[in-house]
């Protein structure tokens, strides 16, 4: 029981910090995902969430964070190549 607690800990420090990071590029979609963690975290506090559903409730999260990133990273190559047409 104490390594879940300690897995949920470590995940919640590290989804926190990356949605963080991304709050520079894009607030709207930082927003979002701090919106999902806050609330994920606050069913656990409220014992609606088991230590395995909540660990895997921040995976998903993450999964999330990854979509947001390819999403970025897309939209930056369409802005490149546009760039590129233009010059």
């Amino acid at each position: 029981m104490k390594h879940q607690n300690l897995a949920f800990e470590l995940l919640k420090k590290i989804l926190n910090d990356e949605i963080k990071a991304r709050a520079r590029t894009n607030l709207v979609k930082s927003r979002k995902l701090l919106e999902m963690l806050e609330t994920a975290i606050k069913k656990y506090q409220n014992n609606l969430l088991t230590t395995a559903e909540i660990i895997q409730e921040l995976i998903n999260i993450a999964k999330e964070i990854k979509e947001v990133d390819k999403e970025a990273s897309g939209s930056d190559l369409q802005r490149m190549k546009l760039l590129s047409t233009m010059l």
